[in-house]
């Protein structure tokens, strides 16, 4: 390989290689974003409310139109975890969907929940606008033929609880 070929191969990776680093740097945390992205409805200039408020409405979301019903003699009983990621992007719409669960029912339910979100406000952190990374979780409970909703993540101590319980 002639020298002008290595340079012009060495100057493409370096290009593509601070393009994917400089995509990384500006996705930050949900957690940690200094005004985090907005669920249309939520308002205050509170950081920690918003956070609050957009959380409840995603798992709002997935509360109100997942059928849990429908897995009742899909999945065995026992409990069903099932993870949710998705990024905020800066104009707003969402991307980068993905669903850890271990049945593929699940996934496309899941999927077909999450297709309802709503165009949100971005977050803003540092005083741009940034693309955010948002998480959460729930679990699916099959108990004599009936599927029940719990909210089994981390920050559920300090939400408030579901008005449905019982699916």
């Amino acid at each position: 390989m002639s020298l002008k070929a290595l340079s012009l191969t060495f100057i493409v990776f370096t290009f593509s290689l601070c393009s994917i680093t400089a995509q990384q740097k500006r996705d930050i945390a949900f957690t940690i974003v200094d005004v985090p992205p907005r669920y249309p409805g939520c308002k205050g200039a509170n950081a920690g409310f918003l956070k609050e408020c957009f959380r409840n409405n995603v798992e709002g979301l997935l509360a109100e139109n997942f059928d849990f019903r429908k897995f009742e003699d899909i999945l065995p009983k026992g409990i069903h975890r099932v993870f949710v990621q998705f990024r905020i992007l800066e104009n707003g719409q969402y991307d980068q969907l993905e669903i850890r669960s271990p049945s593929q029912a699940v996934k496309t339910e899941t999927r077909q929940v999450l297709e309802k979100l709503p165009v949100f406000e971005p977050a803003i952190h540092d005083n741009e606008t940034r693309n955010t990374l948002f998480a959460t979780a729930f679990t699916i409970e099959i108990k004599k033929g009936k599927a029940i909703l719990k909210d089994t993540s981390a920050a559920s101590q300090m939400r408030p609880r579901y008005s449905k319980v019982d699916y």
